[in-house]
């Protein structure tokens, strides 16, 4: 008839149950009972705001160009380029797209400001950006599109079968060990979902493909001159402790994603101490038991920094009249895991 059918995308089904009619603009699943309009679709499938679905249509149906409000100067200088471009320079130019499209984008920036992270000066620090789907339809328009999407897809900003990797997410590079000219490349992304409304079963932390590489704000670190460094769970507890002043701080990429890159960094780096700010549940628990004593035999003094039941440092930041003061109040709080043996003041101030 008139209606198109399919299995739906929604939900696990064997007979298809999940209709569209053109002629009005609706879906609906007789399984699930899902369904509305274009716009619905747009804000379910791809977890962003019902303006910026509006938005994703009206470029869909030509009514407004894509990057109308990207900078022209910044897709001249981040993609009218030759596709030899090395890696670190094409995810760094990914990256500034990145970035402009987190300046623009309302779902971005109310995780953020949901997170308590949203700060010009945390944002521009760290380039932090929002996937939006609009990196495909820009690359479609250049000179060497083509050839800059078969690198992207080589290193995993797209996938093989056309998806933009980290669609609906906010976006935190990861940087490299500073090069000859100063500069420290993009080596990696790491992605967390910012909408709420996704299919069940997708992950709400995306990575690029490939091992975990880099250690992430290891030049914040260093510049701080501080013997001990605090280790987080989650690159987002990370930028907490950083937005209320706590500097020496890096992250784990999850709960037992301590990568041998990382390792070196924290046992041949100078540091005495090392503050674990791992979730307070099971999995922050037992990992806080498993590496403390690696880290002793290092030589390194091991603390787990003090947080209340069930709670990670974003959360607690969240819950505090005064972010600030109470997150150096958990780490100076913060019990021994190993033998006691420095007796200096708390260098994280």
């Amino acid at each position: 008839g008139s209606d198109l059918v399919g299995l739906c995308p929604f939900h696990r089904e064997d007979t298809p149950s999940f209709r569209v009619t053109p002629s009005k603009n609706l879906y609906h699943c007789f399984g699930c009972g899902k369904g509305g309009s274009a716009v619905d679709w747009i804000v379910s499938t791809r977890g962003v705001s019902v303006r910026e679905a509006f938005e994703a249509l009206r470029v869909a149906t030509g009514s407004v160009q894509a990057n109308r409000v990207t900078p022209p100067e910044l897709v001249e200088s981040s993609f009218c380029a030759d596709p030899t471009w090395s890696d670190g320079k094409l995810l760094s130019a990914v990256t500034d797209y990145y970035a402009s499209r987190l300046l623009v984008s309302a779902s971005g920036q109310d995780f953020l400001t949901r997170r308590g992270l949203w700060d010009p000066s945390l944002v521009s620090r760290f380039r932090l950006g929002h996937a939006d789907r609009t990196l495909g339809p820009l690359l479609d328009r250049l000179p060497y599109g083509v050839q800059l999407r078969k690198r992207l897809v080589s290193l995993g900003v797209f996938r093989e079968n056309g998806r933009e990797h980290l669609n609906g997410s906010l976006v935190v590079p990861i940087l490299g060990e500073p090069d000859e000219m100063g500069g420290s490349p993009v080596i990696g992304f790491y992605g967390r979902k910012v909408g709420n409304r996704l299919r069940v079963g997708t992950p709400f932390h995306l990575y690029l493909k490939g091992e975990h590489r880099g250690v992430f704000n290891a030049a914040g670190v260093r510049s701080s001159g501080s013997g001990t460094v605090v280790l987080c769970e989650a690159l987002l507890d990370a930028l907490t402790l950083i937005r209320w002043g706590i500097e020496p701080v890096t992250s784990a990429y999850g709960v037992h994603g301590v990568t041998p890159e990382l390792w070196d960094f924290l046992t041949t780096s100078g540091f005495h101490r090392v503050v674990l700010a791992f979730d307070a549940d099971e999995a922050g628990d037992s990992a806080a038991l498993e590496l403390a004593p690696r880290l002793a035999r290092e030589g390194l003094e091991v603390q787990r920094m003090a947080l209340p039941v069930s709670v990670d440092v974003n959360g607690y930041a969240l819950e505090s009249l005064d972010p600030a003061v109470s997150l150096r109040v958990a780490l100076e709080r913060a019990s021994w895991l190993s033998e006691r043996v420095y007796d200096g003041a708390s260098d994280w101030l």
